[in-house]
């Protein structure tokens, strides 16, 4: 998920939310979400990463999304109010505004004092927080997933937002698992095999979504952070971790993240930057 933040489309007219919709439920720490999704499709955009939190009927909810689509454009609403609107091609402007709203309600924050957001995978040993980064492809996911197996918690995965606070924050989705990486992580996740393989529509792959093994309320809600690792998956080259140049993290990290574009934001990002230990994994050898 690219987590860009924007509001790709401006819009003259708001559209009007419709009153027919599939209607899903969410239990975030206490704190219930209802999620009317206009279509499946949409649906798929959103929920099979937060289906873990599915939760019955409630009539107490403390934030309504609504998701729906006009013509060539995805409208995101909350509590009534009009989010933003995204040409279809971008939807994943949709899916990055979505988690930070999301993050909001989860953390009580307000949106406007986000410092970033990041495409990273993020563990945490309940003192500190590690973010891994690549490329598609390259094995983030994997490796985050093959780290909750073996005891670390996942504070977030494919979108880690930063606070002006200079912690990172978790974000409860579940890791997406390439079909690639379904017979490496066969034998370190329980039941695996058991887990419902499901067909990305925008990517048209196979994945299987593995949820945080720890509960909510017993996890960590935030974390500092001073160490970025960059992973790349090579079977032929042998397993090595190395010290890098910071440049090296940020040709992967910033294309794919969205950074605040106020002044004393940029000034706090520059400082959790100076603190920053950067290192990448050539990995062959999951154990």
């Amino acid at each position: 998920m690219n987590t860009v933040v924007s509001e790709e489309v401006k819009s003259k007219t708001i559209a009007k939310i419709p009153k027919n919709s599939i209607t899903n439920f969410y239990d975030f720490q206490g704190i219930i979400l209802k999620i009317r999704y206009e279509s499946s499709i949409i649906k798929s955009l959103i929920h099979p990463k937060i289906a873990h939190q599915s939760c019955g009927e409630s009539a107490h909810s403390a934030v309504t999304f609504d998701m729906f689509k006009t013509n060539s454009n995805l409208h995101l609403f909350k509590n009534n109010n009009h989010v933003g609107t995204y040409a279809t091609s971008n939807y994943h402007f949709l899916q990055g505004q979505f988690a930070l709203e999301l993050s909001n309600s989860i953390h009580n924050k307000c949106i406007n004092d986000w410092i970033a957001t990041f495409h990273a995978s993020t563990v945490n040993n309940g003192e500190e927080s590690i973010m891994i980064v690549g490329n598609s492809g390259n094995g983030k996911s994997t490796l985050a997933a093959l780290l909750m197996a073996n005891g670390f918690d996942l504070l977030s995965d494919d979108f880690t937002p930063l606070y002006k606070d200079l912690n990172l924050y978790s974000y409860p989705a579940a890791i997406s698992i390439k079909k690639g990486a379904f017979k490496a992580l066969d034998s370190y996740i329980r039941n695996f095999k058991d887990l419902e393989t499901k067909v990305n529509s925008q990517k048209n792959i196979n994945v299987k979504y593995v949820a945080p093994t720890s509960d909510l309320n017993e996890s960590k809600a935030f974390l500092p952070c001073n160490k970025i690792v960059l992973v790349k998956y090579d079977a032929l080259k042998p397993s090595k971790l190395e010290s890098i140049a910071l440049d090296k993290i940020l040709e992967t990290l910033i294309p794919e993240s969205w950074i605040s574009p106020k002044e004393d934001h940029a000034n706090l990002f520059m400082t959790w930057l100076k603190n920053i230990e950067c290192y990448q994994l050539n990995y062959s050898d999951n154990t």
